[in-house]
């Protein structure tokens, strides 16, 4: 009799742990591939994410933000998933490109029918992505003999009077000894306290922020450019201390003709 009880107890005992084994299964189960929490990217890239979710009581509804670390987190998507009981979801993810470096967070949140909520996340570390800088062209200096604009700010992209126009909005200026000269003298220099340097194997066409700054402070910086030439290329930091920022400059033609009325230097930039 007592053996029987014992093995009674044995068996229910046995029961029971498998009704709590089954009752502390996950009901809602959720992963994120790839699996790594953080991840490396860069702007305009595309990333794929695969969300699975699964419920015995079926999925209800699937919320995707996007969250740059400082900022407002954004939903990207929002969709009713129907009762259905298991669901993978691919994203395919462009990264928002930005000069610089930030950190990213991509959220997963599902919601089953019993309310039961789960939240999967990935953070990217996003590599800022430098901007190729706009071309202004057809910018002129002319020869104060002219009669014409002998100045230039850079910063407003306008021809400037060197005799009406105050220092600091001179960036760059025709620089002549004799005011009557028909002689064009090929420099230039600045009023507004600029330096340049002289980097005709500076890349020009790609230009950007970073790659004008880091050529500039690599040079010899002058205070005056002489006997200017078309092709040349003249890399420049403002001198205004209000708007301290860089300036690549292409000499695109030189005219020296008889007399000053034409006489003058056309140049493209880069800011």
């Amino acid at each position: 009799m007592i053996k029987i009880r014992i093995i009674f107890v044995i068996l229910l005992s046995a029961i029971l742990f498998q009704n709590c084994k089954k009752e502390d299964a996950d009901p809602l189960i959720t992963s994120v591939d790839p699996s790594q929490v953080v991840l490396n990217g860069y702007g305009g890239e595309v990333k794929n994410f695969y969300f699975n979710a699964s419920s015995k009581d079926g999925l209800n509804r699937l919320i995707i933000s996007q969250q740059e670390v400082g900022s407002a987190s954004k939903v990207i998507l929002d969709s009713m998933m129907n009762g259905i009981r298991n669901s993978t979801y691919k994203l395919e993810y462009v990264i928002p490109e930005k000069q610089k470096d930030y950190t990213l967070l991509i959220t997963f949140r599902i919601i089953d029918n019993e309310g039961r909520d789960k939240t999967e996340a990935r953070k990217i570390l996003v590599k800022g992505k430098e901007i190729l800088l706009t071309e202004f062209s057809g910018a002129s200096l002319y020869s104060k003999a002219s009669g014409n604009a002998d100045a230039f700010d850079l910063v407003a992209l306008t021809a400037k009077f060197s005799g009406l126009s105050p220092d600091s909005l001179r960036d760059i200026q025709m620089y002549s000894e004799n005011d009557t000269s028909s002689v064009l003298s090929k420099s230039i220099i600045s009023p507004a306290g600029g330096q340049f340097v002289l980097f005709n194997g500076f890349d020009y066409l790609n230009a950007t922020a970073l790659t004008l700054q880091e050529a500039y402070n690599s040079g010899q910086k002058v205070d005056k450019i002489s006997n200017i030439e078309q092709g040349q290329i003249i890399l420049t930091r403002l001198g205004r201390k209000s708007n301290s920022s860089y300036a690549a400059i292409k000499i695109t033609d030189v005219v020296d003709l008889p007399g000053a009325k034409d006489d003058k230097i056309l140049f493209n930039l880069k800011r």
